[in-house]
């Protein structure tokens, strides 16, 4: 059985994430590494911003983070072809290395 480049992207990002790893693909970083456009994915429904309030010794100070959302995860598995290479690439070391 042939698993689907969603399928391995699940397993590689819960194993990254258990690890501390994090996540697998950043959009902070995706034009960069991946050609990602974001002009050809929808706001809020490709990506949207994650807000949050960090409280510290001198106060509180806004914290935002732009994340992928799982459609967007799936458009970009099945359009970005350095995506799926690195999906595969990623899914491959943890098969050789033993931890599938």
């Amino acid at each position: 059985m042939s698993l689907s480049t969603w399928d391995k992207f699940q397993i590689v990002q819960k194993i990254y994430i258990h690890e501390g790893v994090g996540e697998i693909f950043s959009p902070e970083y995706a034009t960069r590494d991946y050609g990602v456009n974001f002009f050809k994915l929808e706001y809020q429904k490709h990506y949207a911003p994650s807000l949050s309030v960090s409280i510290g010794a001198d106060g509180a100070r806004p914290d935002i983070q732009i994340n992928f959302t799982n459609e967007g995860l799936k458009k970009l598995l099945k359009t970005n072809k350095a995506m799926i290479d690195e999906v595969n690439r990623l899914f491959d070391e943890l098969v050789s290395d033993g931890e599938l």
